[in-house]
């Protein structure tokens, strides 16, 4: 079975303020810092095929 081989870019970034934020969501904190990683590319969603987005403390806060 052959390699599938593509070529991928890094083409903006973006994060939240770093602390507390109690009156964020998970979600809402994913959103803010995907706009911000859109807005950083200067591109349109439209022309995005995938967006990845971690935190640190979601299986803490998920029980995983």
């Amino acid at each position: 079975m052959g390699k599938l081989a593509r070529n991928v870019s890094i083409i903006g970034v973006g994060m939240t303020q770093f602390g507390k934020q109690p009156h964020m969501s998970i979600r809402d904190l994913a959103r803010e810092a995907s706009w911000k990683a859109i807005r950083d590319a200067g591109v349109k969603p439209a022309d995005i095929g995938t967006i990845y987005c971690g935190n640190a403390l979601e299986g803490l806060l998920s029980g995983q």
